[in-house]
Order: structure tokens, then C-alpha cells, then sequence
């Protein structure tokens, strides 16, 4: 680290990235854990059912 690094210069920096105008609304921490809780059982329910063989293929039917 340079000796004067750490003092004010008067100079500005100028940056590369505009401004942020607005910013999007924030989700609750409630919300994300419920998408995520009802996507984890929806993958859950599909991986047991492929597996365990717990749905029924169609039956053929009698002509």
C-alpha cells in the first residue's frame, strides 16, 4: 500500500456505470422460502412417483 493512499484527494473519479434510478421492489424472505418449498415437493413428489412406480400406466382397453 502506497503511503498516501488512504488520504482525500480532490480529484473525482468518474465511473462507468449510469446511476441506478430505481430500484425493483424486494421479494420477502417468506415468499422466496414458499416458492422454494413448494418447487422442492412438486420435484420431490415427480422423482418418488418415477421411481417407486406409484402411477398407473393407462389400462388397455377391452374391445
Amino acid at each position: 500500500m502506497f503511503k498516501g493512499s488512504r488520504e482525500a484527494t480532490s480529484e473525482e473519479i468518474e465511473s462507468l456505470v449510469p446511476p441506478v434510478q430505481e430500484q425493483a421492489p424486494t421479494v420477502g424472505l417468506g415468499v422466496v422460502a414458499n416458492a422454494f418449498q413448494n418447487v422442492f415437493f412438486t420435484m420431490m413428489t415427480q422423482m418418488f412417483e418415477e421411481f417407486m412406480g406409484t402411477t398407473q400406466a393407462p389400462q388397455p382397453q377391452k374391445s
